[in-house]
């Protein structure tokens, strides 16, 4: 065993060290600072000491080291003040460094590059809300357009559409060339669809890629050959556009598509009574375009009775009936036996002679929508006088001038 004060070998069985006299701990309590660091520490000491005194004798040298004895335990408390400050002056380089990497590692976490590289992982995972928590903290230092576009994404994939387009157009207004962003923006106007949209979003194009995405979304409208309005009579009409699109339409009013709606071929009839036409083009993408309607009111007119001139009468002389009607398009009929005129009866073609005697002229105006007019009747005599004088119609004046023109006798 070895003295824990002066390193001298003790001998089995002894209380004091023979060289310094302190007392040996019978029981082992290894310290390390103890019993390996200091006793380097006081060896170096003395070493030094012995160093700088080399012309002491060598019965000077066992005086002092006999008188220096109680001093190692002076040398021994201070190494270990020493010792304690080293340890403190460590540890709090040790804190710095610990809070310095700490630092870094909360820097780099939160810094705008790692939230939004985060993000985008969370995203291509479509957590969708998880990658938006993280663009929204990058957003705090780092307001780009592509990141305002990412976060537009994620709202519009969480179908908040009004974040969705809050950061759309907050993106596009900071860099107009945004693809991404635009390309959000027209998503949400097709699928409303919201044409007006679409239009202001053709206009406000301005990259090539822009303005290919949203032509596929650009259609035109179908042009109708008549207004909406109302009609006495039947109307064809016809339906065209600009870029020879298909046109679907329908006639009760509702939204025409492949399913719901007739492929527009041939003029469309409109007959009797209210007929809604709406009509849309597709364009050759399958897009349909925005709807247009008409409404048409076909109320066929009534003929009034028809008008005739001379209106009945005693006759001497042949005389000449004209009948007329207000409708254009009524036809008239005609008959001199009190029979009820109908489309089997005489079809007036022109003026007709009073037949000789005693009769009743009848005469009604049908449309040809079967719309009948009153029927007027009128009494017409017509007894010749063998005295009266025939009256000259232009035609017999026309007859007479031509006959003198070709016997040359006419003056």
């Amino acid at each position: 065993m070895k003295c824990k004060y002066c390193g001298n070998e003790i001998a089995d069985g002894k209380v004091y060290c023979d060289k310094c006299g302190k007392p040996v701990q019978m029981v082992p309590d290894y310290n390390a600072l103890e019993e390996d660091i200091l006793p380097g520490i006081v060896s170096d000491e003395k070493n030094t000491t012995s160093d700088n005194d080399s012309t002491v004798t060598e019965s000077e040298k066992d005086n002092k080291e006999k008188e220096d004895t109680p001093g190692d335990h002076a040398i021994l408390q201070k190494s270990k003040s020493f010792f304690k400050t080293v340890v403190t002056k460590k540890r709090i380089i040790i804190l710095v460094i610990v809070l310095i990497a700490v630092s870094s590692i909360l820097i780099y976490y939160f810094s705008p590059s790692n939230q939004i590289s985060l993000g985008k992982e969370k995203f291509k995972n479509s957590d969708y809300a998880g990658a938006l928590s993280y663009f929204l903290v990058a957003s705090n230092i780092d307001n780009s357009a592509s990141l305002y576009s990412d976060i537009g994404t994620c709202y519009y994939r969480l179908k908040d559409y009004d974040n969705a387009k809050k950061y759309y157009e907050s993106s596009l207004k900071k860099d107009n060339k945004e693809y991404d962003a635009f390309i959000g923006l027209v998503n949400m106007a097709k699928d409303e669809p919201d044409y007006s949209e679409l239009e202001q979003l053709n206009a406000s194009a301005v990259t090539d890629e822009q303005k290919k995405i949203i032509s596929k979304y650009i259609v035109p409208v179908p042009e109708f050959s008549k207004e909406g309005g109302n009609y006495d009579d039947d109307i064809e009409l016809v339906l065209s556009n600009s870029e020879n699109l298909d046109i679907y339409y329908t006639l009760d009013g509702s939204t025409p598509d492949k399913t719901n709606g007739t492929l527009y071929r041939d003029p469309i009839s409109i007959t009797d009574g209210k007929t809604v036409v709406t009509a849309r083009c597709i364009n050759r993408d399958g897009f349909f375009g925005d709807v247009v309607s008409n409404e048409y009111s076909i109320s066929y007119e009534t003929p009034d009775m028809p008008v005739v001139n001379p209106d009945g009468g005693t006759f001497t002389v042949p005389t000449q009936i004209t009948i007329t009607c207000n409708q254009k398009n009524a036809v008239i009929y005609y008959a001199w036996d009190e029979s009820e005129p109908s489309v089997n009866s005489t079809k007036y073609t022109g003026p007709i002679d009073v037949p000789e005697g005693q009769h009743i002229l009848s005469a009604v105006a049908i449309t040809k929508n079967k719309l009948s007019s009153a029927i007027y009747r009128g009494s017409f005599s017509y007894m010749p006088s063998p005295d009266a004088v025939i009256p000259e119609t232009p035609a017999d004046t026309a007859t007479q001038d031509q006959a003198a023109d070709s016997t040359g006798e006419a003056q």
